[in-house]
């Protein structure tokens, strides 16, 4: 019985070296690839904003003419 309970407590080490390892390689790519990806990301934004609203326009001009 004693075996089967020094098993256990290798697995639960190795359970808790792998977890502390994943947190450890997780952090480490927000550390280093994190700042490249937090560009601006709304830095387009007033262009398609406009461009919504332009084809929207178009869209309203085009419903007009169809309908008479």
């Amino acid at each position: 019985m004693e075996l089967v309970w020094m098993f256990g407590l290798i697995g639960l080490l190795w359970l808790v070296l792998l977890a502390m390892l994943v947190v450890t390689v997780r952090q480490w790519m927000a550390e280093a690839i994190g700042p490249e990806l937090d560009c601006d990301e709304f830095e387009d934004e007033p262009r398609l904003v406009s461009a919504c609203r332009e084809l929207s326009e178009l869209a309203a001009k085009t419903r007009e003419a169809s309908h008479g």
